[in-house]
């Protein structure tokens, strides 16, 4: 599935007169930030991201790498969203069935939906790996 379109650059904000403003001032309070393909469910519903938040981005990766596209696609962001809300997206094994049965195990215990059921923490990914 093609890539979501990404917007132009905008130029930054400028308050009165021809002063930027502070790099902290740039981003609206409760904006949801992060490439949509590897965002976990928790930052499309404005979570800050977190160790958990960072395993589901990276398992997101691994999984692309593996078969040569994300886990969810969607023609745009409201339905891609929903997808990565709602579904939990095909197993690596399933679209991937070259991959190593154990490494696929691995990727897709990286990018469960509840953060409580994804690995822990980098460290105990890299000892899985």
């Amino acid at each position: 599935m093609a890539a979501l379109p990404v917007p132009a650059a905008s130029p930054l904000p400028r308050s009165s007169g021809s002063a930027r403003k502070p790099a902290h001032q740039l981003t609206d309070h409760g904006a949801v930030l992060g490439t949509p393909a590897y965002m976990p469910p928790e930052m499309w519903l404005g979570a800050p991201a977190t160790a958990a938040s960072d395993i589901y981005m990276l398992g997101q990766v691994l999984y692309e790498l593996c078969c040569g596209h994300p886990k969810h696609t969607a023609p745009d962001r409201v339905k891609l969203r929903s997808a990565v809300l709602h579904t939990d997206g095909a197993p690596l094994a399933q679209v991937a069935p070259t991959v190593d049965a154990r490494l696929a195990a691995v990727i897709d215990a990286c990018t469960r939906r509840e953060p409580a059921d994804r690995i822990a923490s980098a460290a105990q990914l890299l000892s899985q790996l």
